[in-house]
């Protein structure tokens, strides 16, 4: 009996060796490995020689092995490291690289075979490198709606041109870098950044992955402003017999078209005023130059800086009078007023057939004394022509007074 027991044993343990050395020691266990990725290493030196790479894809190598189960079963495509040396590649063009394998630390070197590879040597394609700098262009889509404007020439780009580095002869096909600015509906200054893409001088678009560029994006920044045409006035007070029906004004550009936010637009109104024109103080025909004078923020389309406002007064003429009679009016209280000015030269200006019948008697100076202080100082005259003979003529030129102010002296009492 205790020889079947010792048989049984015997045959167990033979079977238990024979799984352990089929499964785990077994030195002639093979296994093939797909697709293994080659790493890259020293692709600093082919830029350092005005190289790259120009392939796409990494390249990959299968391998089949032999050895130890146990050892063979820690691999895969993962573990297994491919590495080939670019540093001895020193032109362009299709160029064979020998490449190393190594295996995980805790397999020995030698415990493995390796029985063959889809490849001794990889293939890499190498191009000549290059960097250039792109000049960034808008193209505009549309336009703005009516009453509004861009500014493209104070266009702002954050960056004017694109650095671009790539195989030379993909580099060398770049034109520019176009990006495409919608303006349809925009009524607001646009600041935004935007995708490029490349162009070649024939309008063809220049894509690779191959391609390495200093950014992805370019900000714009462009005026969009309302913009309408305002009339030039002036502000015109007739007299010394100048009126609207003999007296001629124009204005050398009668509107100008000027832009700006809504808000000063608005606030300016449909016209501009120039100044003043007091037709009194103009002796003859004439012309004067005012400058345009628009408020902060409002520019002016038409360049124009000054206008020419032309007085051309029609069948009128002047006539000089020495005028004696010097009126006083509105002498302060306890004062007394003292003409220095005795006699005035004043010229008149009207139609012939009034002014031939105009003598110095139809004149008068008229001095207002309500501002006055004591003392010799200068005065405004006012000139008074008889309104109801001469109802279209009126002195011309400004007029001064000398006079002097006292105190009025007191009323002497008489003594019995």
């Amino acid at each position: 009996m205790r020889k079947i027991v010792y048989a049984l044993l015997s045959i167990v343990v033979a079977f238990g060796l024979w799984v352990y050395v089929i499964t785990t020691v077994n030195p002639g266990y093979e296994e093939t490995f797909y697709d293994i990725p080659v790493a890259l290493a020293n692709v600093s030196a082919l830029h350092d020689r005005g190289l790259m790479l120009d392939t796409e894809k990494t390249p990959t190598v299968t391998l089949k092995l032999s050895g130890n189960r146990s050892d063979i079963i820690k691999l895969n495509k993962s573990n297994i490291t491919l590495v080939a040396d670019l540093s001895r590649i020193y032109e362009s063009g299709r160029q064979r690289v020998a490449y190393s394998i190594s295996f995980p630390g805790d397999i020995p070197s030698n415990s493995i075979e390796i029985l063959s590879k889809s490849v001794v040597e990889i293939t890499l394609d190498i191009a000549k490198r290059n960097t250039a700098q792109i000049p960034v262009v808008p193209v505009y889509v549309g336009s703005v709606p009516d009453g509004f404007r861009t500014d493209k020439e104070s266009l702002m780009l954050d960056k004017d041109y694109i650095s671009v580095t790539g195989p030379a002869a993909l580099v060398d096909q770049i034109e520019e870098a176009r990006i495409e600015v919608d303006l349809n509906e925009q009524t607001e200054t646009i600041n935004q950044s935007y995708r490029y893409t490349f162009y070649d001088k024939d309008g063809n678009v220049v894509a690779s992955e191959k391609l390495i560029t200093d950014a992805t994006e370019v900000n714009l920044t462009l005026k969009i402003q309302r913009y309408k045409e305002i009339a030039l006035k002036v502000d015109v007070t007739y007299g010394g017999g100048a009126n609207k029906n003999n007296t001629q004004i124009t204005i050398s550009t009668e509107s100008i078209q000027v832009s700006g936010s809504e808000q000063l637009l608005d606030a300016l109104g449909d016209e501009l005023v120039l100044g003043s024109l007091k037709l009194s103080e103009i002796l003859e025909d004439t012309e004067i130059e005012y400058e345009i004078k628009l408020p902060e923020g409002v520019e002016n389309l038409t360049g124009k800086k000054t206008v020419t406002v032309t007085v051309k007064f029609n069948n009128l003429i002047t006539q000089t009078f020495q005028v004696t009679d010097i009126q006083t009016q509105n002498v302060p209280e306890g004062m007394d007023v003292e003409l220095i000015t005795q006699e005035l030269t004043v010229t008149v200006r009207g139609p012939k057939s009034q002014i031939d019948q105009l003598t110095e008697e139809d004149l008068g100076v008229i001095v207002d004394f309500s501002q006055a202080e004591l003392g010799t100082d200068t005065y405004k005259a006012l000139i008074h022509v008889d309104a109801i003979r001469f109802n279209a003529v009126g002195a011309i030129g400004s007029y001064l007074v000398d006079a002097k102010l006292t105190e009025t002296p007191e009323p002497s009492i008489g003594v019995e």
